[in-house]
């Protein structure tokens, strides 16, 4: 990793002072000709498999190419100790080969060797297409990539669809009245984190002492990450088991972040996450997932479809039109429900209620104390 953290510095300085100096674009294959003829004399490139030395000048371009498309800031050079990953691009000509037996697992990487690890669960029966090393702190984690073929999508009528909304109080509340209360990992651990940091504040720059309040803030960090992600995967595992068509509302999650109030319990819910594990879940036993727009599902009633001002401090809607009287939320989820089938083709009338889980508008006297996304309770 040191080598190729090297490499990206030199190979991003090339193309800097390329640019700065003649104005002369610097292209991947002419890098990758210039570290072909360079392994030939430097040791430390002939200790790389090539492959990895490639992958690491093709990272770089695709950081110019986020950057060109204001993406992502301009490309920086990299710290010693920064550069935690390396990845085996074609791990299935046998650069790559896990090996299990009963008595040991190991893997081998070219360059490297055979190293012992431990397997979470059984390797897939596709190809191993792609093979990252990673390193989280002290921990080191080997992620293969297998392609298998495609899921054909089931062609039996959708029987259990579902809506969902976002939000923070609630993370999801459904169409059919389900409300899931976020974890909150952030907001858990931040007691302990603001202690971390100032630790770390306290310390003097070069030391150990340095060394080691970065890793105990690192692991905190990685505590809180996983939290969310273990809630987020249990999560999505349910939905994606209980209903065979889910519609999820789409939401700019990077524009609502914007909001100073809410950036950080935006981030700490991991709406995008969730939607991504959703997705892949959901598609992978031939069921079908859509986001439609969320504009105006607060607003529009799901009966009649008037539609009228919602403040953020209302938190049950009552049509004037038709008399519907249901919570704020469970109205949004059943607008985008309906929008997800119209975008498949389905008409929700012709669904019977107790398939759908979808019932004609009921009244309901108690507000729902859940927020939407981007609400605060009591808000104004």
């Amino acid at each position: 990793m040191e080598t190729c953290r090297r490499l990206w510095n030199r190979c991003l300085a090339e193309r800097k002072g390329a640019w700065e100096n003649e104005r002369i674009s610097v292209s991947r294959f002419e890098q990758n000709r210039q570290i072909a003829v360079d392994k030939r004399s430097s040791a430390f490139l002939q200790g790389v498999y090539s492959h990895v030395l490639q992958d690491v000048v093709l990272r770089l371009e695709r950081a110019y190419q986020a950057f060109f498309k204001k993406n992502a800031r301009y490309p920086k050079f990299k710290k010693f100790g920064s550069y935690d990953s390396i990845t085996y691009p074609d791990a299935y000509n046998g650069s790559v080969r896990l090996g299990v037996t009963r008595k040991n697992t190991r893997i081998y990487l070219s360059k490297i060797g055979y190293v012992p690890i431990l397997v979470h669960r059984d390797p897939s029966n596709g190809k191993n297409k792609r093979c990252t090393v990673k390193r989280e702190g002290i921990e080191w984690y080997v992620v293969l990539e297998y392609e298998v073929p495609d899921v054909e999508p089931r062609g039996l009528p959708i029987e259990h669809p579902v809506g969902i909304d976002l939000g923070l109080k609630a993370l999801i509340t459904t169409s059919d009245g389900w409300h899931v209360k976020p974890p909150k990992p952030l907001k858990v651990h931040e007691r302990r984190l603001k202690h971390l940091q100032r630790e770390l504040s306290r310390k003097q720059k070069g030391s150990k002492n340095r060394v080691k309040a970065i890793e105990r803030m690192a692991k905190q960090s990685r505590k809180v990450a996983r939290t969310r992600r273990d809630f987020n995967h249990k999560l999505s595992r349910q939905i994606a088991d209980k209903y065979d068509f889910v519609a999820m509302e789409k939401l700019q999650i990077r524009d609502m972040a914007h909001n100073h109030r809410l950036a950080k319990s935006i981030h700490d819910a991991g709406w995008g996450q969730l939607c991504g594990f959703v997705d892949y879940k959901v598609q992978r036993k031939g069921n079908r997932f859509v986001q439609p727009s969320a504009w105006r599902s607060t607003m529009e009633c799901n009966v009649c479809k008037h539609v009228k001002d919602m403040p953020l401090w209302l938190r049950v809607y009552s049509c004037p039109a038709c008399g519907n009287t249901i919570g704020r939320d469970e109205n949004a989820a059943r607008n985008i429900l309906e929008r997800g089938l119209s975008q498949v083709g389905e008409d929700i009338a012709e669904l019977m209620p107790v398939e759908s889980g979808v019932q004609p508008g009921r009244t309901n006297d108690l507000a729902s104390p859940f927020c939407e996304a981007g609400t605060v309770p009591g808000g104004g």
